[in-house]
């Protein structure tokens, strides 16, 4: 009699772990999430850095040119997150991004693309001293410009299928063009964190 009970609650358990759990009807806006990032980050600086420990705290503080389609269940289409559209020429060299207007920094001074064209700048050319592991996977890139404050114009050396999904990893944050201006929102993000 107890083995045939043990076996029936055995039955029980299993069938229990192997229903799925019950979702709402309808997803619930806002709250908090909170969640243990294991690592400490060598830099706040996600143009040279690699680690979660940077990625994970601080890319909710930061905007990127293009980024990643969330409704896209294949994580291939890109869609624009600082610029509101793009064209591609003919000749598949040149990608004119026109940038959002009305994007403001923490200071209240307005994003242009003169501050997209100087994060490329240092992806792709860093200064003395500073590394940049996202160098790499621009290769194809000749040339960045800023002609006006709303235009970004990115020319290749060949044709390069992947540079949209390039120019959407969130690693690529747009920061304010003065180096003083991007430690000071690199800090005032690492505040608010900490509050």
């Amino acid at each position: 009699m107890q083995r045939r009970l043990a076996r029936i609650l055995c039955v029980a358990v299993v069938l229990m772990l192997a229903m799925p759990a019950g979702a709402q009807d309808k997803p619930r806006a806002g709250g908090e999430l909170v969640f243990v990032v294991p690592s400490e980050p060598p830099s706040y600086d996600a143009h040279q850095e690699e680690t979660f420990g940077v990625i994970h705290p601080m890319a909710p503080h930061y905007n990127t040119l293009l980024r990643v389609d969330p409704n896209d269940r294949t994580g291939t289409k890109p869609v624009g997150d600082l610029a509101e559209s793009w064209t591609v020429s003919k000749d598949g060299l040149t990608y004119t991004f026109k940038i959002r207007r009305g994007v403001k920094f923490h200071d209240g001074s307005e994003l242009t693309s003169r501050d997209v064209k100087a994060s490329y700048d240092k992806i792709l050319k860093p200064p003395a001293g500073v590394k940049s592991l996202r160098k790499e996977a621009y290769e194809s890139v000749a040339s960045v410009e800023a002609p006006d404050p709303g235009t970004f114009i990115l020319k290749l050396k060949y044709p390069e299928a992947s540079i949209l999904l390039n120019l959407s990893s969130p690693w690529n944050w747009i920061m304010a063009r003065s180096p003083r201006m991007a430690a000071t929102c690199a800090a005032e993000a690492l505040m608010k964190i900490a509050r």
